[in-house]
């Protein structure tokens, strides 16, 4: 079996992302994270050998609903992608956890081994917040199953794609 790659960006609240890191700890994952750069909460985050924290030269000073969200994640792809192969790379922030247990998803994630999970939602000023495009919509469902969504992920619904 592949193993799945799990990308975390992160700012405040260290308690909670040790939580949500241990809630995450399976044999089949590695866990990176992206520690926002004016946060000082690096430091207080419990790792392990399967949880590489970004050095600082590919952590980002992450501004709201500015590019440099992208480019934190973009950081964490290619740090994840060079140390190591993957069958999924999935992305959240230190807000989120789990519904389901880390076996379940790991095992759903095996499970669709050339399934892509993603949603591009128009603005819902314009279209009342329904999908424009999605890949693998009924898998997607599935799998927003197994997370809370979080503040951040309805609010950058309202965020208008580039034409």
């Amino acid at each position: 079996m592949s193993k799945q790659a799990i990308l975390i960006q992160c700012h405040k609240n260290p308690e909670q992302v040790n939580l949500l890191l241990a809630a995450l700890q399976h044999p089949d994952v590695d866990i990176y994270i992206h520690v926002d750069k004016k946060s000082d909460i690096g430091s207080r985050l419990r790792t392990s050998s399967q949880m590489h924290i970004l050095p600082d030269k590919y952590r980002v000073d992450v501004q709201w609903a500015t590019f440099s969200q992208v480019r934190a994640t973009l950081n964490l792809l290619r740090y994840a992608s060079h140390h190591g192969e993957y069958e999924h790379y999935w992305l959240c922030s230190g807000q989120d956890y789990p519904i389901k247990s880390i076996d379940e998803i790991v095992r759903f994630l095996h499970s669709k081994p050339d399934a892509n999970f993603i949603q591009i939602w128009d603005s819902k000023n314009s279209t009342g917040g329904v999908p424009r495009t999605t890949t693998t919509n009924v898998q997607l469902s599935i799998f927003q199953h197994l997370f809370w969504e979080t503040v951040l992920q309805r609010e950058l619904q309202n965020v208008r794609l580039l034409s």
